[in-house]
C-alpha cells in the first residue's frame, strides 16, 4: 500500500470551526421500557406493526405489550426478511395505502428498522411517488411527511432508531440503496436490553460488531464533530468492553444495558457523520456472498484503523486515552484481540469463496458518501490492499 503523508485530521474538515448537531428521536431507555409503548398510541388511531414472524411470535408471547397487540386498529407487517428488497418493501407500501394507518411501529433487528422507515415514508407520500423515484431524486424525500415512527429495537448494533437512513437492496442487481432525508428520523425510540436476550451469539456478535465499527467509522470521518466525537468515544469504550462478555455469559444484563447503550450512541454519531470505508467495503460482501453485516463491516476493521493510525493518530490517541490505554499501539492490540477473539476472519473466510473473487468486486465498494468520508484519500489500489490485508489477517 502506498504511503501516505500525515496530515492534521483537523486541517482534513471544517468541524474544528463550523459544525452543527441536529437529531429530534426521542429516546427511552431503561428496563421493560417496552411496557410503555401502548401509551404513545392513542386507542383511536391505527397503527402498522412491522416484525419478523419469530419476532411476532415473541411479542405475542410477551405480557408487556399485550395492551399494545389487544388494539383493534392494528395492521401486522410480519414477514419481513433479512436485508429487504426494495421491490417487496414497494408492495406493502402500496397493499397499505388503503388502510388508514397513522402509526408505524418497528420492532427488531435492522431490516425491521429499515423496512418500517421505508412503509413509513412511503405511506406519507401523497404523491405517491415510489421508493425508487424517491431513492433517484433525494430532493422528493425532503417534502414528504413521513407517518409517526416508533422505534423499538431488539438487537444492539444498528443504532437505526435514531438515524434518518434505511438500507435496501435490489436483489436482482445485488445493489444496495440508501433512502434518507432530515424528515426520515424516528420520532420515539423505546430501547429495552432486555428484548436483546433473544438474539443468538451469532446475531449478538454481528450485530455488536457493527455498533463497534460504526463508532469508529464516526470517529476516523471527515464529518466528525465534537458532539459526534463523544458520543462515538464512549461508544467504542462500551462496545469493546460489553461484547465479548456477552458471547461468554449472554444473560449478563450489565453487558446488554452496556452493548444497547454502545449501539445507541454510535447511531447518535453517524446520525450526524454516516460511516466510512469499512461500511463502502461491506455492502458486496453482503449481497454476493451473504456475509452478515456486522461482520462485513468489521472484516476489513483492523486494516483500515492502521490507515487511519498511520495518517493521523490524534482522533485515535484520544480515544485511547479516554479508555486508558497506553497510546494508539494499545488500541490497536485491543481491538485485534476482540477481533480474533470473536473470530471474524474465520467467520468471514467461511462464506467467501476466495481473496480473488471478493477483489473482483474491489469496484463495486467505492460508495459515494462513505468511502470518501475517510480522512485519507481512498483508491481502488487501497481497497485492493485493504482487502489483502484483511483476508490474511487471523
Amino acid at each position: 500500500m502506498a504511503e501516505i503523508a500525515p496530515h492534521s485530521i483537523d486541517q482534513m474538515s471544517s468541524s474544528a470551526d463550523m459544525w452543527r448537531f441536529h437529531n429530534p428521536v426521542e429516546v427511552n431507555f431503561g428496563d421493560n421500557v417496552r411496557s410503555q409503548i401502548g401509551q404513545a398510541v392513542s386507542s383511536d388511531d391505527c397503527f402498522a406493526l412491522v416484525c419478523t414472524q419469530n419476532g411476532r411470535q415473541r411479542i405475542e408471547a410477551d405480557a408487556a405489550f399485550s395492551d399494545l397487540i389487544a388494539r383493534e386498529k392494528i395492521v401486522w407487517l410480519s414477514d419481513v426478511e433479512a436485508n429487504p428488497d426494495i421491490d417487496n418493501v414497494q408492495g406493502q407500501v402500496d397493499k397499505m395505502h388503503d388502510e388508514g394507518v397513522k402509526i408505524v411501529i418497528a420492532i427488531g433487528g435492522g431490516s425491521v428498522m429499515d423496512t418500517a422507515k421505508a412503509l413509513a415514508a412511503g405511506l406519507g407520500c401523497k404523491e405517491h411517488e415510489t421508493l425508487r423515484q424517491m431513492i433517484a431524486s433525494p430532493e422528493k424525500v425532503k417534502s414528504i411527511k413521513p407517518l409517526h415512527l416508533i422505534a423499538v429495537p431488539t438487537t444492539a448494533g444498528t443504532g437505526s432508531e435514531v438515524t434518518p437512513f434505511a438500507t435496501l437492496w435490489d436483489r436482482k442487481l445485488k445493489k444496495k440503496m440508501s433512502l434518507s432525508g432530515p424528515n426520515l428520523f424516528p420520532k420515539q425510540a423505546f430501547l429495552d436490553p432486555h428484548l436483546t436476550l433473544s438474539a443468538s451469539e451469532d446475531v449478538t456478535v454481528s450485530t455488536g460488531l457493527d455498533a463497534v465499527n460504526q463508532a469508529f467509522e464516526s470517529i476516523w470521518n471527515r464529518q466528525a464533530s465534537p458532539v459526534s466525537l463523544q458520543f462515538a468515544m464512549r461508544a467504542v469504550a462500551l462496545g469493546m468492553m460489553a461484547l465479548p462478555a456477552l458471547v461468554e455469559k449472554p444473560k449478563d444484563m450489565l453487558a446488554r444495558r452496556q452493548m444497547m447503550e454502545s449501539s445507541l450512541l454510535a447511531g447518535l454519531a453517524i446520525s450526524q457523520t454516516r460511516t466510512a470505508l469499512c461500511h463502502s467495503i461491506s455492502y458486496p460482501l453482503t449481497s454476493y456472498f451473504e456475509v452478515p453485516h456486522g461482520l462485513a463491516c468489521a472484516f476489513t476493521m483492523r486494516a483500515v484503523f492502521g490507515l487511519n493510525a498511520s495518517f493521523d493518530g490524534d482522533r485515535l490517541r484520544r480515544l485511547a486515552e479516554f479508555m486508558q490505554l497506553d497510546g494508539v499501539d494499545a488500541l490497536e492490540k485491543k481491538l485485534a484481540d476482540m477481533l480474533q477473539g470473536l473470530g471474524v476472519g474465520h467467520r468471514v473466510r467461511a462464506l467467501v469463496p476466495s481473496l480473488e473473487e471478493i477483489q473482483n468486486l474491489a469496484g463495486e465498494m467505492f460508495t459515494p458518501g462513505r468511502a470518501d468520508n475517510c480522512v485519507f484519500p481512498v483508491t481502488n489500489e487501497t481497497i485492493l490492499s485493504v482487502l489483502e490485508i484483511s483476508y490474511r489477517q487471523p
